[in-house]
């Protein structure tokens, strides 16, 4: 069997450090994500939909009506922990896999952060439309609550 071209292992060795950059920050946006909303799960139990700031600034009714709203268009939410469980076992699976196949790695990655791209964006739905139906003084009064935490945060 012919010995590959110097130009051929180049390549390859390229491709495959692509590849481990790759898995390596999708990895980092699970993890960010994840803490996230596990730093919100241990701080909020009863009920956050991990909607960032708007955690801290909404009132406990605009709270409350959202985590409805969501359970609402979402009944089976609760079933995603056991999901995103689910995909991380899958996720590890694929990772002691001989021999690892990043291709396959980064598609659980991608099935796992479709499926929380989808919560995020119905998350962000429900606070736009919780928004439009206040009054000028609850969005006022909102806005002066963003620029209070804002300025909280600020002082860390």
């Amino acid at each position: 069997m012919a010995e590959p071209t110097e130009k051929a292992k180049g390549t390859g060795r390229g491709l495959k450090i692509t590849l481990i950059l790759s898995l390596a920050f999708n990895l980092f946006i699970v993890a960010v994500v994840a803490g996230a909303a596990l730093k919100h799960h241990r701080w909020r139990p009863h009920g956050d939909i991990g909607a960032g700031i708007f955690t801290e600034v909404l009132t406990r009714e605009d709270r409350r009506a959202l985590r409805d709203a969501f359970m609402a268009a979402e009944p089976g939410y609760r079933d995603h922990r056991a999901q995103t469980r689910e995909d991380m076992a899958r996720l590890a699976e694929g990772l002691r896999a001989e021999p690892w196949d990043p291709s396959a790695v980064d598609a659980l990655i991608a099935e796992h952060s479709a499926r929380m791209t989808e919560r995020f964006d119905l998350g962000r739905r429900l606070i736009s439309d919780r928004i439009a139906a206040m009054s000028a003084a609850e969005r006022g009064a909102l806005a002066d609550r963003i620029d209070a935490e804002l300025q909280r945060r600020k002082r860390r």
